[in-house]
């Protein structure tokens, strides 16, 4: 039992002493745009090992687009199978062609004064659209799309899938971060997108999914991307009219699943050897040698930061950026994985003050990135924190006992 505690304790230190795990976490938008502009690479959607410029490929939605270009593989692209990233381009009656995914909604929605609805192509029909409609006073306008929940079993990921969709369909695509919210009662996940179509109108979408206990919705409001900011309270709304919900909460559906997941999580939790494999997931990491050179500027231990790379006023490198990023996508991913992990144990002050952190963290990143600081005002910053964080982990593990 005491070696089982070390090690908790162990994990617990480690979490703020590697620079590669906290101190060099970068939210995945910022990942996303500063990797996009190092390597060139460009599109939202993931295809097959054997997919060739010009091919056909359809989407979730049911829609078809064509495969513009190929970036290789990419670290966005987590299904075994889709390991190339693809932009992709649409027509705009290229739906027309696809086989028929519609099926008999029971959802519908209650239009709000001013709006007026529009009859549906045989297009929208065919990707499951429920209704079209626009409202000429504010120059907005709404597409209600359902589909079946069953076989969906992440909705964050077909969010990505709908926000990929949307963002293909444009020029100079800028998609937001997805946010969880709720709306009346049922999680719901929302985005936006602006981009400019090929007329060379500039859109931005707001888009959210709600989720249900047998359907899943999809509103997609749009405006104008200059008269979007007047616009967002009033679209943000739009997704509270959607009726017609089955009366079984999707929360009792799935939680069995949830809970049989979580008594799982909690035996492992009492091993010791998983624990100890969580700090070799660490250690293996920072010895990665395609890393080191990233390592030389900054130690993977804060504890290692010498005078020299304190005093070392160069800035960070276009080639240095590439291989941090490569890096830091791979721990972002392990890092929240270890918050979880000290959060399902039981350890909630301890996760939650690492959570707290993360702000003050990511200015320190996008400090470095952007050019502002020198590596060795970095690697200050990080000796300073790691001091505050040590002393932080012995404060709430000494009120344990």
């Amino acid at each position: 039992m005491k070696k089982w505690k070390s090690l908790l304790f162990l994990l617990a230190l480690t979490l703020p002493l590697q620079g590669c795990w906290f101190f060099f976490y970068i939210p995945g938008s910022v990942v996303n745009s500063v990797s996009d502009a190092v390597t060139g690479a460009e599109g939202s959607n993931c295809v097959g090992e054997n997919a060739k410029v010009g091919d056909k490929i359809r989407l979730p939605n049911g829609s078809v687009g064509t495969i513009k270009s190929l970036s290789g593989t990419s670290v966005r692209c987590t299904e075994p199978g889709l390991p190339i990233r693809a932009l992709l381009v649409f027509d705009d009656d290229n739906t027309a062609t696809t086989e028929s995914t519609h099926y008999a909604s029971k959802l519908s929605f209650s239009l709000p004064a001013g709006w007026e609805q529009k009859e549906l192509t045989a297009s929208m029909v065919k990707v499951n659209t429920i209704l079209y409609a626009i409202n000429r006073t504010t120059d907005t306008g709404l597409l209600l799309f359902a589909t079946k929940r069953e076989g969906i079993t992440d909705l964050t990921e077909f969010t990505y899938t709908r926000r990929a969709s949307q963002a293909d369909r444009l020029i100079d695509p800028q998609l937001s971060d997805i946010s969880e919210i709720e709306i009346g009662g049922k999680k719901a996940l929302r985005c936006e997108v602006t981009g400019t179509l090929k007329s060379g109108q500039k859109l931005t979408y707001m888009i959210t999914v709600i989720e249900g206990s047998t359907e899943i919705a999809i509103v997609n409001a749009f405006t104008s991307a200059a008269n979007f900011e007047r616009q967002k309270e009033a679209m943000s709304h739009l997704a509270e009219n959607v009726k017609g919900w089955s009366l079984q909460n999707s929360e009792t559906l799935q939680k069995n699943t949830v809970d049989k997941n979580s008594a799982e999580l909690k035996q492992k939790l009492m091993d010791k050897d998983f624990w100890a494999s969580r700090l070799e997931k660490a250690k293996a990491l920072c010895a990665k040698p395609e890393y080191a050179p990233l390592f030389v500027k900054s130690p993977c231990f804060p504890t290692d930061i010498t005078f020299e790379q304190i005093a070392d006023n160069t800035k960070i490198t276009p080639e240095q950026k590439a291989i941090g990023l490569k890096c830091w996508t791979e721990v972002d991913a392990l890092s929240k994985e270890n918050i979880e992990v000290l959060r399902i144990h039981g350890d909630i002050q301890m996760a939650d003050y690492f959570e707290s952190i993360l702000p003050e963290i990511d200015k320190y990143n996008l400090d470095l990135l952007n050019g502002v600081i020198t590596w060795g005002e970095y690697n200050q910053r990080r000796k300073d924190l790691n001091a505050r964080n040590m002393a932080e982990v012995r404060k709430i593990n000494q009120a344990k006992h």
